[in-house]
């Protein structure tokens, strides 16, 4: 019987080819469906470069936060409370402002989203929040802020800023803000969208105090 010949090898299979990524307008490849993207847009003047730029985790959470409507209505600052109630916890807080973290504290309870000195408007609003809802600029930086003259008042944001409270409120004077509780409650008047008190009784407090 005669013997089989040599059986001839097969044919490797042809490689199968990987599809390459569709090509964006303008010949760039499209980001893969999976790419994570923010939710939120970021001013960077409102949270510095290095935040907007940065892409980690913690940075992109205090973006955030920095973000919040509110937090910008406030010129950038926001109590511990109002913080928390945006989702970070107290103990985020207290870990942000460590020296050389991304936000100050600029006073008891007041949070400065961003790792810079306060401006003069930051210090005013500052000194509203740590002073309580119902707080009211009154003295020389009302004035200043009513671009009123007065001998007793320098034109601009003086060091110390006096607020006006409630005599029910419990608020003490603390740092650079000088609190006054009071029982004749003044009106509201918004100035620069700063809460004063009104001009004469800014007057009457800066000759007083």
């Amino acid at each position: 019987m005669p013997m089989p010949g040599p059986t001839a090898p097969r044919p490797a299979p042809a490689p199968t080819a990987v599809p390459e990524p569709a090509a964006a307008p303008g010949g760039l490849a499209a980001v893969p469906a999976t790419t994570a993207v923010p939710a939120y847009a970021v001013d960077p003047a409102a949270v510095g470069p290095d935040l907007a730029a940065c892409a980690c985790a913690a940075c992109a959470a205090c973006a955030a936060c920095a973000a919040d409507p509110l937090v910008v209505a406030q010129d950038g600052l926001a109590t511990v409370h109002q913080l928390q109630a945006i989702g970070c916890a107290a103990h985020v807080v207290t870990e942000r402002c460590r020296p050389g973290g991304p936000w100050r504290r600029v006073l008891p309870r007041v949070v400065l989203l961003r790792g810079t000195a306060p401006t003069p408007r930051q210090r005013l609003r500052a000194a509203l929040l740590y002073a309580g809802p119902d707080a009211l600029l009154t003295g020389a930086a009302a004035l200043a802020l009513y671009g009123a003259r007065s001998p007793a008042a320098p034109p601009d944001v003086p060091q110390t800023v006096d607020v006006l409270v409630s005599s029910a409120a419990h608020p003490r004077s603390h740092a650079y803000v000088r609190v006054h509780p009071t029982r004749r409650p003044e009106r509201r008047v918004p100035v620069g969208g700063l809460p004063c008190a009104p001009l004469p009784r800014a007057r009457e407090d800066t000759l007083a105090l």
